[in-house]
């Protein structure tokens, strides 16, 4: 449940958090939830169907605000992408498939669409991460996020594709031709970085990581009661 370690307080401390009442409804609290996380991380992808779940299960009227922040989870695949059985194999010294049907179990448990074997490959996350930030102008991180989640895991597509990335952004209501030479731009790209390693370096050490209203802290893909738990504490 809620971390502890003085490291994840640093992370924390970067994050400006936001957590009162509405001035437009004294009764509706307002929360603002900040994820960590990779696109290409399956337990991500359940840790947020399973947050989402929390927020409308939650057992009194929020408003909630929440906002993407980037992890690199292996900054080293190149843009072609790697075969995950075999990177799994190479890192781990195991046989992939247990590893795959414990994520497909999580997955069924949260009533989420999702068989892992589909995607064969892992892809380099940099450019999908900066998608993320340039849809907070839009207010379109989370379906930006849901986009990229289903683009690599349901659809086995390839998320570090600038072509596709443009097709989500302008999905999402992002003018195509600012979201192409965004994602070309190496300093928008640096950024991108720059903020993945100034997370890692306060102490953020896996992914997904939550923090509620800059006051509690939850790592990994909890269950959804779990995290309404979270939510409890910063809300009362």
């Amino acid at each position: 449940m809620p971390a502890r370690k003085q490291g994840i307080l640093h992370a924390r401390d970067a994050l400006s958090p936001t957590t009162a009442r509405s001035d437009t409804d004294q009764l509706m609290a307002s929360l603002t939830i900040d994820v960590i996380s990779d696109v290409v991380c399956p337990w991500c992808y359940i840790g947020v169907h399973r947050l989402e779940t929390a927020m409308r299960l939650f057992d009194a009227p929020v408003d909630y605000t929440l906002r993407f922040h980037p992890y690199l989870l292996d900054a080293s695949v190149p843009d072609e992408g790697e075969l995950i059985a075999e990177r799994i194999r190479a890192r781990y010294r195991t046989d992939p498939e247990a590893m795959f049907d414990r994520v497909n179990e999580a997955a069924r448990e949260s009533s989420l669409d999702l068989d892992i074997r589909k995607q064969p490959r892992t892809y380099p996350t940099v450019k999908a991460h900066t998608l993320l930030r340039l849809a907070v102008a839009h207010d379109a991180q989370l379906a930006v996020a849901h986009a990229l989640f289903r683009t690599h895991f349901v659809d086995a597509g390839n998320i570090a594709d600038l072509a596709t990335l443009v097709a989500i952004g302008t999905g999402a209501g992002l003018d195509a031709e600012f979201v192409a030479s965004a994602l070309s731009n190496e300093n928008a790209l640096a950024q991108t970085r720059s903020e993945a390693a100034r997370l890692a370096e306060g102490g953020i050490r896996g992914v997904p990581f939550f923090l509620f209203g800059g006051k509690v802290t939850v790592s990994g893909a909890q269950t959804a009661p779990s995290l309404m738990q979270a939510m409890r504490q910063v809300i009362g």
